[in-house]
């Protein structure tokens, strides 16, 4: 049975639109609300939606700037706060009221951020290769592409250089999930430039908040998910998320469960077969 998906958008509070891929809109249950990491867009979830669907409802969002939102005229508004609000928007008029979080990376603190503030919301939450601490590496090496405008000529170029520059990262990678993945990243002009799909202003923004990312404590937050179900998936080759914060994760909170996944670094893609397996255990827990 084929689900239905809608592409909506949807106005956040200030009127800049939001684009939304809501799939299985009528499915029963507790929905599966999907937050993007820094630079990434709804494409990161389609096949991870498609897989649940009919059965289970997932909205992803594309944060304001990046995918098929709209972008915002002052780029200071790229903030997490700002980014809550809109998350809010959106949750309103959909009209859901309780869901399970999947956040990758910056979405995944924005997780932790509505634990904190909205605690009645989160149902349960899947953190994919983040937490309450950030290893500097990992934030040199995004703060070193969120601020250029990358620009390809064709899609084997784009292809070749996400090889080059994510070697570290990801292994046992066939051809076709190397495309795949420079899909979700990068999109085709009408002149055939192949380019990343995010605003410029969003460098301006992280580099901004650079400046203090070292003193964040984070802790509290993570703490706020409380006793709610929690599932952390781990890159092996992660250089943002250290094994050592994963497993502190998993031993303060008292329903967690951590997850490695194999040849994959910041962030897994979410259809490994470890991944596979633990959503579908986690998520069969919360009907």
């Amino acid at each position: 049975m084929t689900a239905t998906v809608l592409d909506r958008h949807i106005a956040a509070r200030d009127g800049l639109k939001l684009y939304i891929r809501d799939s299985a809109p009528d499915a029963g249950g507790t929905p599966v609300v999907c937050l993007p990491g820094l630079t990434r867009n709804h494409r990161d979830f389609a096949e991870f939606a498609d897989r649940l669907a009919p059965a289970r409802r997932v909205v992803s969002i594309d944060m304001r700037g990046r995918g098929f939102s709209g972008h915002d005229p002052d780029w200071t508004h790229y903030t997490v706060p700002q980014e809550i609000d809109d998350i809010l928007a959106v949750l309103s008029a959909l009209q859901i009221g309780r869901a399970v979080f999947l956040g990758t990376s910056r979405g995944g603190i924005q997780t932790m951020v509505l634990a904190a503030t909205q605690k009645d919301l989160v149902a349960g939450a899947i953190l994919n290769d983040i937490g309450p601490a950030l290893d500097m590496r990992g934030l040199k090496r995004i703060g070193g592409y969120v601020t250029a405008k990358t620009v390809f000529s064709s899609w084997e170029e784009a292809i070749s250089a996400l090889k080059q520059s994510d070697a570290s990262q990801i292994a046992n990678l066939d051809d076709a999930g190397w495309e795949a993945y420079a899909r979700r990243l990068f999109v085709e002009s009408e002149e055939g430039k192949i380019a990343n799909e995010y605003d410029p202003g969003l460098g301006r923004a992280f580099a901004r908040d650079m400046e203090n990312a070292g003193a964040a404590d984070l802790w509290p937050l993570f703490d706020a998910l409380g006793t709610s179900p929690l599932l952390i998936l781990r890159g092996e080759n992660s250089d943002l998320f250290a094994p050592e914060t994963a497993e502190e994760m998993a031993r303060r909170h008292p329903d967690a469960e951590l997850v490695t996944v194999k040849d994959r670094g910041h962030v897994p893609f979410l259809d490994e077969p470890e991944c596979i397996a633990s959503i579908d255990r986690f998520l069969a827990r919360i009907p």
